[in-house]
């Protein structure tokens, strides 16, 4: 299935709201912004089925050029290896280029597999949103 954008708010302006349903409809990312930080609420699940489209998402978002992305994991039920490897890779990318990744929210299965995998010790996490906005932006 390809992938479906869906704008909501004004779709240009610091703050609006959009979302795109990503793969087979299993993920959706929404995302805001302000001048500084995009945060990006993963909805459902990430693998083997999507994880190619979710990272072609991750690479427009840190192609947008914000000095600060977040990724909001409260309302991820799962993550594959692949997805993973997206969030490691996009961190990378931020880094090399001066920019500030991080995630938060993670909680029951995805934090178990972040944390059993090591990932919370190469990518920055945040107990929550706000958290992680000041920590990178102040």
């Amino acid at each position: 299935m390809a992938e479906e954008q869906v704008t909501k708010g004004d779709g240009g302006s610091s703050g609006a709201l959009s979302e795109v349903v990503v793969g087979d409809g299993r993920l959706s990312m929404e995302w805001d912004w302000d001048s500084e930080s995009i945060v990006v609420n993963l909805v459902g699940r990430i693998d083997g089925g999507n994880a190619t489209e979710f990272k072609k998402q991750s690479d427009i978002l840190v192609v947008g050029g914000s000095r600060v992305l977040v990724l909001d994991l409260e309302r991820l039920g799962y993550i594959s290896s692949a997805g993973l490897r997206t969030l490691v890779l996009t961190f990378k990318k931020m880094e090399s280029q001066g920019r500030k990744f991080g995630v938060f929210g993670f909680f029951g299965t995805v934090a178990e597999v972040f944390m059993t995998g090591g990932f919370d010790r190469i990518v920055p996490t945040f107990k929550n949103r706000e958290e992680a906005v000041l920590s990178m932006t102040g």
